[in-house]
């Protein structure tokens, strides 16, 4: 545990007695509200909550975008929700779709 950002279990996060099934209702509950939130609401409540939690808002960052690493400061997300990269002064914008097309997490 801790040795390694990228990797942890449920356990090592202290979750070890939970259950399957009442991890994934939980998470459904809480996905189908956001869902909600989103259709009344609009991507800008969503928006600002992703950006409140963000890992690496204002740093360096690199994102894989069809088998090319594109990189610079990550600056937050447009108004749709497409990243915000600035390299060199120059802002340019990765969808999500794109940006998700590969996982940056494994099992």
């Amino acid at each position: 545990p801790g040795d390694d950002l990228y990797r942890t279990t449920l356990t090592d996060e202290g979750c070890g007695d939970i259950q399957t099934v009442d991890l994934l209702e939980g998470f459904a509950r809480h996905l189908l509200a956001w869902m909600h939130r989103w259709q009344e609401d609009g991507v800008e409540p969503i928006r600002q909550a992703w950006l409140a939690r963000a890992t690496g808002l204002g740093k360096p960052v690199e994102i894989e975008v069809d088998g090319q690493r594109k990189a610079g400061t990550f600056a937050g997300l447009t108004e749709s929700g497409a990243i915000r990269l600035v390299k060199d002064g120059v802002t340019q914008t990765i969808s999500l779709e794109e940006a998700m097309r590969v996982p940056s997490w494994s099992v």
